[in-house]
């Protein structure tokens, strides 16, 4: 189970959350040339103007993320982790890309994923005995 939820996140999630930070990532670099090679990087992997094309997409982005992100929300609503009472390696993986969508609040977690919240928060404080 833990490898088919490995390779959901790392395909799927993280394909799309990504899109809803690098925009905003990009506008925040001050400097042109620091802020042009991180448009570089991304059109060389993405495509000319994806960056653009993400700002645009928005909503529809938002909204393919939370579509996929309530599969989890679902699943954390039975237990306090993915996969039962302990985090395993795809909590952490999905911590990661939470982490990155919330990353300097350009985006935050929608009201209707309380369960992927409290989940956030016991994962930030969890330490192995």
């Amino acid at each position: 189970m833990q490898e088919i939820l490995i390779e959901h996140l790392e395909d799927k999630v993280e394909d799309v959350t990504f899109k809803l930070v690098d925009p905003p990532y990009a506008d925040s670099i001050g400097k042109i040339g620091a802020r042009t090679m991180v448009i570089r990087h991304k059109e060389r992997r993405f495509g000319r103007g994806c960056v653009e094309q993400w700002r645009r997409d928005r909503a529809r982005l938002r909204a393919d993320a939370d579509r996929l992100l309530s599969r989890f929300e679902s699943m954390l609503g039975r237990n306090p982790y993915l996969l039962g009472e302990a985090p395993v390696y795809a909590d952490f993986s999905l911590y990661g890309i939470i982490g990155n969508l919330i990353y300097k609040s350009y985006n935050q977690l929608s009201p209707s994923q309380p369960h992927i919240q409290a989940w956030y928060g016991r994962l930030a404080s969890f330490r192995y005995p």
